[in-house]
């Protein structure tokens, strides 16, 4: 009937899926079902559980970078998966085949307290490592194929909103995670709780890879009549300047990042005190719901200005984080919901434009060898080094300075301030060289975005004023047909 108000039926659009044929539209929804079951297990095993756990089996300080620095390490392997890759031309089967195993093999670390029930602390500790190796090992054939097919798989056009689509979804899975997690470890004592936590996680793990029968790979781009040696495949991707000054900045902002990264929630546990409960709250809900609510819109920012100008802008509040810590004592954590809010607004953002930048400078053709050179140095270099470094300082010159009562400052205050420094460093002096021609400047990003705002908060505030001034002169005539 004509002038009927007809109401349209709400629909949840996570991405554009214009010009898309089903099939790939069927494998994109499955790579978002896959990283809610990977958020899981992300968030068990990187977070208070994981650190916990080793604790419980005696790491010390310095045990603990060792630990965190296998996984990274084993990232060197990405460089031999990505000849084999590109060689064999069979990247469904090694990325299914090994991540399976990868995945499973946390169900055995959880396992190792009650498997080894006699066995002296060392030996766990050693059990803890040589699976973590295998698993991270295992794991290095994943990152290279499943970037490879993400970078198929992805229209340019849509790969921010995609993205950013992608980690607003999954982090509903890992809050949720986070807190059954969190309550788990308060509620039991011992291993038990640990344990449960990480065979989840090898469980959820191992439905993530399962996701991926369910996807139809594309094949991949060819190579020529020649299949590349891998000497010469690694020299390919060494003279690309362009791209190598991509991998070197990020190789020394993950250095920075990841000194002080293996430590952080040791320091809530042991100096100010928090449960774990407490910490989770904080550390991964808080910021995960200001991500959910701005996540989003980052990603059409980047397909906007670009990912150079985005990474920098979040980049600034990045930098200066770990001074937050310095202020947090046992009586005075209330800081950090404030310091975590706008973690979980700006970290997202850099996260986001690190992988469009390395992803839209790899061509097609060996984007495997691409991936697995800046994985293997950004996770060699910028996360194992700075893992040892940091376990190093802790132990020795940062403990030996804390002790001499030096500014009053704690081994921990120390290597935050360090960590900030050297990230001062990467986003003021070595960012705006990667600036490319398509990219908007930040300043100009900057003064866009804040005059749209502004634009917006008049057009808000000129609605409310109308609507108000309409509800008053209705009232005023109610009142008068009352009368009469």
């Amino acid at each position: 009937m004509k002038g009927k108000l007809r109401l349209r039926r709400p629909s949840l659009r996570l991405y554009d899926a214009t010009g898309l044929s089903l099939q790939t539209q069927r494998g994109l929804n499955m790579a978002i079902l896959a990283v809610t079951f990977s958020m899981v297990m992300t968030t068990i095993t990187t977070g208070a559980a994981w650190t916990g756990f080793q604790r419980m089996l005696g790491a010390d300080a310095q045990l603990l970078g060792v630990i965190s620095a296998i996984p990274v390490a084993a990232s060197t392997l990405q460089i031999l998966a990505a000849y084999m890759l590109e060689r064999w031309r069979a990247r469904r089967a090694l990325f299914l085949g090994f991540g399976i195993v990868s995945r499973l093999l946390w169900v055995v670390i959880g396992l190792i307290p009650y498997f080894t029930p006699m066995a002296q602390p060392q030996m766990r500790l050693v059990l803890l490592m040589v699976f973590l190796a295998l698993s991270a090992g295992s794991g290095a054939f994943i990152n290279v194929a499943f970037y490879s097919l993400i970078g198929d798989l992805v229209p340019l056009r849509i790969r921010g909103r995609y993205f950013s689509s992608r980690q607003s979804v999954s982090l509903l899975s890992g809050i949720l995670a986070g807190l059954l997690v969190s309550w788990l470890l308060d509620a039991t004592e011992g291993f038990t709780g640990y344990t449960i936590a990480l065979v989840v996680a090898g469980v959820f793990g191992t439905a993530d890879i399962c996701c991926f029968f369910f996807v139809a790979w594309p094949p991949m781009q060819p190579q020529g009549n020649a299949r590349p040696g891998l000497g010469r495949m690694l020299r390919t991707v060494l003279r690309d300047r362009g791209y190598m000054r991509i991998v070197g900045y990020f190789t020394l902002w993950f250095f920075a990042v990841n000194l002080c990264g293996p430590f952080t929630n040791v320091f809530f546990l042991e100096e100010v005190r928090m449960t774990y409960t407490q910490i989770t709250l904080l550390n991964q809900i808080v910021p995960n719901m200001a991500t959910v609510l701005v996540i989003g819109w980052w990603g059409r920012q980047m397909d906007r200005y670009g990912n150079q100008p985005i990474v920098q802008t979040a980049g600034l509040y990045c930098m200066l984080l770990p001074l937050s810590y310095l202020l947090i004592g046992p009586h005075s954590f209330w800081i950090l919901p404030f310091a975590n809010v706008l973690s979980g607004i700006c970290w997202p953002a850099s996260d986001l434009g690190q992988q469009n930048m390395y992803l839209a400078k790899a061509p097609a053709q060996n984007r495997s060898m691409y991936v697995a050179v800046f994985f293997a140095s950004t996770q060699l270099l910028g996360t194992a080094l700075s893992n040892y470094v940091g376990g190093y300082l802790m132990d020795g010159p940062l403990a030996t300075l804390a002790a001499s009562g030096f500014a009053g400052f704690s081994r921990y205050d120390y290597i935050f301030l360090l960590s900030s420094l050297l990230r001062i460093m990467c986003v003021v002096a070595l960012l705006p060289r990667l600036r490319q021609e398509e990219d908007t400047p930040a300043p100009k990003m900057c003064r866009e975005i804040v005059g749209e705002f502004h634009m917006r908060a008049i057009a808000l505030w000129r609605e409310l004023r109308a609507t108000r001034l309409r509800r008053k002169y209705y009232r005023r005539y109610r009142k008068k047909e009352e009368d009469t």
